[in-house]
């Protein structure tokens, strides 16, 4: 399945400061700037807090 056609379904693809996807919140700390991929661009953002569930 194409990703392109993931992000139009509503999903988005998260990268942290290395560029690669994050899975966990172990990949960011706060104050990492990381950029959120959706379907029509990109959103870029700073960690402010983790928390796990």
């Amino acid at each position: 399945m194409s990703p392109l056609k993931v992000l139009a379904r509503g999903y988005s693809i998260a990268t942290g400061p290395e560029g690669g996807v994050i899975r966990s919140i172990e990949d960011v700390r706060p104050g990492d700037r990381v950029k959120i991929r959706t379907a029509d661009g990109r959103i870029s953002c700073a960690v402010e807090d983790r928390e796990s569930i």
